[in-house]
């Protein structure tokens, strides 16, 4: 038979896709947006029958009793939602603070300490003057700096401020909105799994599954590459797909 029919019925897939997922009660689904890879993982435990009549042992028969499909994913994307998976929290919660003005607020600081300032977003002119006779103006970059985005002062060691002095700041500030989500608030996150297929070449496969979705592994803070973190699931029996744990789908070729 000649090689070139055969290969032209081969089906290479060069994988794409996004990845949707959703709660049992909601009705639209969250796109978790740059998905750098998604793995399925069957593990499958079979029963074995042996015979010991002779010589080597022999399989008589293989049965399988247990099946598992897990997988897991890496996501780039470090959105609020998609970090909500990662370290396990609840709802989000946001915190404002409006347009307004320091004036003389107290604090003390320490030489290699930084001290959190009451409010952020801090306006280009700061006022940091000595508490016990305000009449010492003390100057940025030689007497302290400042954190003006995260509110956070802190003295300069061989500058004028002393070791644990009490200083008063005054300033503009800017509003800012943060939003705050707290971590190992839920003990699971089930959720409907779907990936949708795109591939740049090969099947165009839909997968989809009921899941316990865990992080594992790091989220790097710091580095020289793009933030991205992993999520582990495991499927669960789900009346929405009742033939077995997960359905895939072949939706024809590129």
């Amino acid at each position: 038979m000649n090689e070139n029919v055969l290969e032209s019925n081969y089906t290479d897939t060069l994988g794409r896709g996004k990845v949707l997922v959703k709660k049992d009660s909601e009705n639209n689904w969250l796109d978790l947006c740059s998905v750098e890879s998604f793995n399925v993982t069957v593990t499958t435990e079979t029963l074995d029958k042996i015979s010991l009549r002779s010589g080597i042992k022999r399989i008589q028969k293989s049965v399988t009793v247990s099946q598992n499909i897990e997988g897991n994913f890496v996501i780039s994307d470090t959105n609020i939602e998609n970090l909500k998976l990662f370290f396990m929290a609840g709802d989000e919660v946001d915190a404002s603070q409006t347009t307004g003005t320091l004036v003389a607020e107290e604090v003390t600081v320490n030489y290699n300490r930084w001290t959190k300032i009451s409010k952020e977003n801090l306006d280009a002119v700061v006022t940091v003057k000595d508490k016990a006779t305000g009449l010492i103006t003390y100057v940025e970059n030689t007497d302290y700096i400042l954190d003006r985005k995260a509110g956070l002062i802190a003295p300069i060691e061989g500058g004028d401020i002393t070791d644990n002095e009490e200083l008063t700041i005054d300033c503009d500030y800017a509003a800012r909105t943060i939003t705050r989500i707290s971590g190992g608030a839920v003990t699971s996150q089930k959720r409907h799994l779907w990936f949708v297929g795109d591939p740049a070449e090969g099947v165009i496969q839909h997968y989809k599954c009921y899941a316990n979705i865990f992080p594992s592994g790091d989220l790097a803070a710091i580095g020289d590459e793009w933030q991205q973190f992993t999520c582990n699931f495991k499927t669960e029996v789900h009346s929405a797909y009742p033939n077995g744990y997960i359905e895939y789908e072949d939706h024809g070729k590129r």
